[in-house]
């Protein structure tokens, strides 16, 4: 894709940021909403994506590769310091951050939908993979393939469930609860 087609497409995604902000849910915003906020045609927004649910399932592939590599910051920081839980630390207050709430509540609690929680998760659960593969080189890969799956859509679970609430635990307990988690599939999957 050439450089112009991208600048197009940052456009698009920008405007429908800022529609999404304005609306506050996606199912309120409409191509000609981003079209007029961007200042484009609706040929130009369909040139580039099929509709709002094809941008919004973009937009959550973005947000799933930015989630991951918070997550892979916090590892980075795990490794260096001796600890297991700064990954997920990280990985809440960036949810959380006034910043990016907007969009983690929209992305996480309004678009509830398959191809959404697939954009979102399918990153992460390549991650989590890669890492119970690090952890446990003896280990079957379709074990680590199944403990990835079911590590990262009960955090997904979780995750969704603490924002529903408000966020009513703290930071530290929820990326405790999280470590504590990984320790169990690890066990799991040491067994014979």
């Amino acid at each position: 894709m050439g450089r112009h087609a991208e600048q197009t497409k940052a456009v698009i995604m920008d405007a429908f940021l800022t529609a999404i902000e304005e609306k506050k849910v996606i199912s309120k915003v409409y191509v000609r909403d981003v079209a007029n906020i961007g200042h484009i045609s609706r040929s130009t927004f369909y040139a580039y994506y099929d509709g709002i649910d094809d941008l919004t399932n973009a937009l959550a592939e973005k947000y799933g590769n930015e989630l991951c590599d918070v997550i892979r910051a916090g590892i980075l920081e795990d490794e260096q310091q001796g600890t297991e839980w700064a990954r997920y630390h990280r990985l809440l207050e960036y949810l959380t951050d006034p910043g990016n709430l907007s969009l983690t509540q929209t992305l996480l609690l309004d678009a509830e939908n398959y191809s959404v929680t697939e954009a979102i998760a399918q990153p992460i659960r390549e991650l989590v993979f890669e890492q119970f593969r690090k952890n446990h080189p003896d280990i079957n890969e379709s074990i680590h393939r199944r403990s990835s799956l079911f590590w990262t859509y009960g955090m997904y679970g979780l995750i969704k469930d603490w924002l529903r609430s408000g966020s009513d635990r703290d930071i530290e307990h929820i990326a405790e609860a999280m470590a504590a988690s990984v320790r169990v599939c690890g066990d799991w999957e040491s067994r014979d």
